[in-house]
């Protein structure tokens, strides 16, 4: 799911305090996932699942910076 959210353009901050896991979620970059299979992981989550993973993504975003709060600046993720 790391390789889906880049190219989605959502942050990707995996979280793993095993080296062979680290090394595992940066590996991520050097490939990607074809449209065909890209649409079927859209197709895994539904409107109310992406409304509630936005908002706490555009939290986290934000969160602790001097834009707390400017949720324009968080651009909408969609599934299309």
């Amino acid at each position: 799911m790391g390789r889906w959210c880049v190219q989605k353009n959502v942050v990707y901050i995996p979280k793993s305090v095993k080296e062979r896991r680290m090394r595992e979620n940066a590996g991520v970059w050097d490939w990607e996932i074809e449209q065909g299979d890209m649409e079927r992981l859209d197709g895994l989550t539904g409107g109310e699942n992406l409304k509630k993973m936005y908002k706490s993504y555009g939290i986290g975003v934000l969160r602790d910076t001097t834009f707390e709060g400017r949720t324009e600046l968080v651009r909408d993720i969609t599934m299309g």
